[in-house]
């Protein structure tokens, strides 16, 4: 892997998406409301794949009858081997690394409309 790659790997993992995508200059709340939407995507993301992980080892109805708190929840997690915690990261770094590239993509203007 080039220097280059490895840079762009440690950016994506690193920073947080402001800076990621050199949103630095927009004001303070629109920055914040970037770090809110990124925030929510992530969860959203996340719970989907929680939800599509229960469901492909039959346990999305036990999970159902979990209480709500948190070490509830992380208990029967942990028993069934899932990591939340994994899981959420992963998620982060998936969603920061596909707006670096749109991001990217846009910033030199090239077109999303394949060219037929």
């Amino acid at each position: 892997m080039e220097k280059t790659d490895d840079k762009i790997i440690s950016d994506i993992i690193s920073k947080d998406i402001v800076e990621l995508l050199d949103l630095g200059d927009l004001p303070k709340e629109k920055q914040e409301e970037y770090r809110q939407l990124a925030t929510q995507t992530v969860c959203n993301r996340a719970f989907t794949r929680l939800t599509d992980t229960l469901e492909e080892k039959d346990l999305l109805e036990d999970y159902q009858k979990v209480p709500e708190d948190d070490k509830s929840v992380r208990d029967f997690l942990t028993k069934n081997s899932i990591d939340i915690d994994n899981l959420i990261a992963e998620e982060a770094v998936i969603y920061k690394a596909q707006m670096k590239v749109l991001n990217d993509v846009l910033s030199v203007g090239i077109s999303l409309k394949s060219t037929e």
